[in-house]
């Protein structure tokens, strides 16, 4: 396990998002850390694991890609924020995802896509 930083979580895992190294992606996020997609229930999983294959997988497709924050909120102990990722796909095509994140530290709280709890 490796020790935190006291970065903003954010920023902290937007380096992780741009240093291509699937590992840090999913050392910003704890054990417990909980994703619930409502319309695809089947798609829900709990643990940093999980975001370990997912981010290989897609470091795997999408070699470039490069991570930014389009928007932050704060409110209270909450912080959100709606990230855009930019990469070339196998065919040569840009490929843009995207969405909104509660803050990798944030504690499990509901939201549209996906509820967290992610290491601070």
């Amino acid at each position: 396990m490796s020790t935190m930083s006291t970065q903003d979580p954010v920023e902290r895992l937007v380096d992780a998002i741009n240093s291509h190294a699937p590992r840090k992606v999913a050392d910003c996020f704890t054990t417990d850390y909980r994703t619930e997609v409502p319309h695809r229930p089947s798609d829900g999983f709990i643990g940093n694991e999980q975001m370990l294959a997912n981010w290989t997988a897609i470091f795997s497709r999408l070699t470039d890609i490069q991570g930014r924050v389009l928007r932050r909120a704060t409110a209270g102990p909450e912080l959100w924020a709606k990230f855009e990722y930019v990469g070339t796909g196998p065919d040569g095509a840009t490929t843009v995802l995207g969405g909104p994140a509660p803050e990798p530290s944030s504690a499990t709280r509901p939201w549209p896509f996906t509820t967290a709890r992610a290491r601070s």
